[in-house]
Protein backbone atom coordinates (compact mmCIF):
# COMPACT_ATOMS: atom_id res chain seq x y z
CA UNK A 1 0.00 0.00 0.00
CA UNK A 2 1.34 3.47 -0.70
CA UNK A 3 1.45 6.47 1.42
CA UNK A 4 -1.07 8.45 -0.43
CA UNK A 5 -3.50 5.50 -0.16
CA UNK A 6 -2.88 5.78 3.80
CA UNK A 7 -3.05 9.01 3.96
CA UNK A 8 -6.35 9.47 1.91
CA UNK A 9 -7.95 6.17 3.76
CA UNK A 10 -7.10 7.84 7.51
CA UNK A 11 -8.48 11.36 5.92
CA UNK A 12 -12.20 9.43 4.86
CA UNK A 13 -11.99 7.61 8.16
CA UNK A 14 -11.52 11.23 9.98
CA UNK A 15 -14.19 12.61 7.97
CA UNK A 16 -16.91 9.47 8.73
CA UNK A 17 -15.72 10.02 12.78
CA UNK A 18 -16.81 13.43 12.56
CA UNK A 19 -20.02 12.99 10.67
CA UNK A 20 -20.67 10.39 12.75
CA UNK A 21 -20.31 12.95 16.07
CA UNK A 22 -22.59 15.90 14.32
CA UNK A 23 -25.22 13.32 14.34
CA UNK A 24 -25.46 13.36 18.69
CA UNK A 25 -26.57 16.71 20.20
CA UNK A 26 -25.36 17.26 23.75
CA UNK A 27 -28.11 16.67 26.35
CA UNK A 28 -30.51 19.44 26.95
CA UNK A 29 -30.35 20.61 30.42
CA UNK A 30 -33.59 20.65 32.10
CA UNK A 31 -35.65 24.08 32.68
CA UNK A 32 -35.95 25.01 36.04
CA UNK A 33 -40.11 25.39 37.08
CA UNK A 34 -41.27 28.71 37.06
CA UNK A 35 -44.36 30.23 38.07
CA UNK A 36 -46.29 33.56 36.79
CA UNK A 37 -47.62 36.02 39.19
CA UNK A 38 -49.98 38.77 39.66
CA UNK A 39 -50.59 40.71 42.65
CA UNK A 40 -53.16 43.31 42.03
CA UNK A 41 -54.65 45.62 45.15
CA UNK A 42 -57.28 48.67 43.82
CA UNK A 43 -55.59 49.50 40.69
CA UNK A 44 -52.16 49.08 41.30
CA UNK A 45 -50.56 45.65 40.27
CA UNK A 46 -46.91 43.88 40.42
CA UNK A 47 -46.66 41.13 38.07
CA UNK A 48 -43.65 38.48 37.06
CA UNK A 49 -42.48 35.42 37.06
CA UNK A 50 -40.63 33.08 39.93
CA UNK A 51 -38.03 30.71 38.95
CA UNK A 52 -37.42 27.63 41.85
CA UNK A 53 -33.73 26.73 41.91
CA UNK A 54 -32.90 24.14 43.88
CA UNK A 55 -31.24 25.99 46.83
CA UNK A 56 -32.41 29.74 45.40
CA UNK A 57 -35.79 31.29 44.00
CA UNK A 58 -35.25 33.85 41.23
CA UNK A 59 -38.07 36.96 41.19
CA UNK A 60 -38.29 38.41 38.25
CA UNK A 61 -40.81 41.40 38.76
CA UNK A 62 -41.52 43.10 35.16
CA UNK A 63 -43.35 46.04 36.46
CA UNK A 64 -44.87 47.67 39.52
CA UNK A 65 -48.20 49.62 38.52
CA UNK A 66 -48.78 52.49 40.74
CA UNK A 67 -52.24 54.63 40.57
CA UNK A 68 -52.21 58.19 40.87
CA UNK A 69 -51.37 59.49 44.13
CA UNK A 70 -50.20 56.01 45.32
CA UNK A 71 -46.99 54.23 46.98
CA UNK A 72 -45.76 50.84 46.81
CA UNK A 73 -42.99 48.88 47.62
CA UNK A 74 -43.22 45.04 46.59
CA UNK A 75 -41.58 42.31 49.07
CA UNK A 76 -40.87 38.56 47.94
CA UNK A 77 -40.16 36.33 50.78
CA UNK A 78 -38.90 32.63 50.26
CA UNK A 79 -40.22 29.64 52.42
CA UNK A 80 -39.90 25.76 53.19
CA UNK A 81 -43.56 24.44 53.94
CA UNK A 82 -43.65 21.24 55.42
CA UNK A 83 -45.43 19.10 58.08
CA UNK A 84 -47.63 22.31 58.68
CA UNK A 85 -45.11 24.43 59.71
CA UNK A 86 -43.64 27.13 57.64
CA UNK A 87 -39.97 28.60 57.84
CA UNK A 88 -38.40 31.76 56.43
CA UNK A 89 -35.40 31.22 54.89
CA UNK A 90 -34.56 34.81 52.61
CA UNK A 91 -36.27 37.93 51.68
CA UNK A 92 -36.07 40.75 49.91
CA UNK A 93 -37.72 44.96 49.24
CA UNK A 94 -37.86 47.24 46.28
CA UNK A 95 -37.77 50.74 46.58
CA UNK A 96 -41.14 52.47 47.52
CA UNK A 97 -42.55 53.35 44.06
CA UNK A 98 -44.41 56.45 44.33
CA UNK A 99 -46.93 58.35 42.26
CA UNK A 100 -48.00 61.93 43.82
CA UNK A 101 -47.54 64.20 41.31
CA UNK A 102 -48.97 62.48 38.05
CA UNK A 103 -52.42 62.51 36.61
CA UNK A 104 -51.64 58.83 35.43
CA UNK A 105 -50.98 55.26 36.68
CA UNK A 106 -47.21 54.86 36.29
CA UNK A 107 -45.26 51.61 35.40
CA UNK A 108 -41.75 51.03 37.50
CA UNK A 109 -39.59 48.10 36.94
CA UNK A 110 -38.39 45.91 36.35
CA UNK A 111 -37.28 44.85 39.11
CA UNK A 112 -35.89 41.20 40.22
CA UNK A 113 -34.96 39.34 43.44
CA UNK A 114 -32.25 36.26 44.56
CA UNK A 115 -33.58 34.55 47.47
CA UNK A 116 -31.44 32.27 49.47
CA UNK A 117 -33.14 29.12 49.85
CA UNK A 118 -30.44 26.85 51.39
CA UNK A 119 -32.40 23.67 52.54
CA UNK A 120 -32.26 20.08 50.95
CA UNK A 121 -34.82 20.58 47.77
CA UNK A 122 -35.05 24.71 48.40
CA UNK A 123 -37.73 26.69 48.71
CA UNK A 124 -41.39 25.66 48.19
CA UNK A 125 -43.39 28.97 48.93
CA UNK A 126 -42.76 32.19 48.18
CA UNK A 127 -45.20 35.54 48.90
CA UNK A 128 -45.57 38.61 46.97
CA UNK A 129 -46.42 41.52 49.39
CA UNK A 130 -47.21 45.15 48.60
CA UNK A 131 -47.01 47.69 50.73
CA UNK A 132 -48.26 51.49 50.93
CA UNK A 133 -46.19 54.35 52.11
CA UNK A 134 -47.35 53.94 55.68
CA UNK A 135 -45.74 50.42 55.60
CA UNK A 136 -49.39 48.63 56.20
CA UNK A 137 -48.76 45.36 54.18
CA UNK A 138 -51.87 46.00 51.50
CA UNK A 139 -52.34 42.64 49.62
CA UNK A 140 -50.43 39.28 50.00
CA UNK A 141 -50.02 36.67 46.81
CA UNK A 142 -48.97 32.91 47.78
CA UNK A 143 -47.41 31.09 45.29
CA UNK A 144 -46.09 26.93 45.74
CA UNK A 145 -43.36 25.59 43.84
Amino acid sequence: MTVRRLVGSAAASAAVFAGGLAGFAAPAQAAYPTTNFTVTYGNTQTSGVITWYNRSVHVDVDSIRVTVGQCRQVEAYAYVEASGSITELDRDESYMFCNKNSTVTKDYGPDNFDLDADVAGGANRVEILMRDDSNNIVKIGVYHR
